[in-house]
């Protein structure tokens, strides 16, 4: 009988959760979750292009390659603020699945592309308004209460 692979997802997760990168082909791997780690990864590796680039007048573009589910928003974010302030040109490609913060990392590219059968997922964000007037003015009349019973001795 053929062993069956160890199912649990925590730990699966854990050792995943890496991006994969080659300096020399100038690719970057984002085939995990979007997280602090992530992002800590995607500064480290950014840092290893600079130093290798050194001395070079190289202009080929660096090309990452995504197949995520996404993960935190903000995280997403800090990684396309990273990108985009890198200095390199960009190319960014969809294989299988990119989903929610992964969508906002392959807006990063100069150049974005999809493979035949990748699939782009996106979600509503969390902070939506059906009456967006409505929904400010009753949050400032909350603020301005909570200032008003912090301000008033009881």
């Amino acid at each position: 009988m053929a062993d069956i692979p160890d199912t649990d997802t925590k730990h699966r997760d854990e050792e995943d959760n890496h991006i994969i990168f080659n300096v020399e082909k100038r690719r970057v791997y984002i085939f995990c979750k979007i997280n602090r780690d992530a992002t800590l990864e995607m500064q480290s590796l950014l840092d290893e292009f600079k130093e290798n680039d050194i001395g070079k007048n190289n202009n080929e573009p660096v090309t990452v390659v995504l197949n995520t589910e996404g993960g935190s928003a903000f995280q997403g974010l800090a990684i396309y603020d990273l990108l985009k302030s890198c200095g390199f040109k960009l190319k960014t490609i969809v294989l299988g699945e990119v989903a929610s913060a992964g969508v906002v990392i392959f807006l990063a590219g100069d150049e974005r592309l999809m493979h035949k059968n990748a699939a782009i997922h996106f979600h509503a964000t969390a902070l939506q308004f059906e009456k967006p007037k409505d929904r400010l003015e009753r949050s400032e009349r909350d603020i301005l209460q909570a200032e008003i019973e912090i301000v008033t001795p009881k």
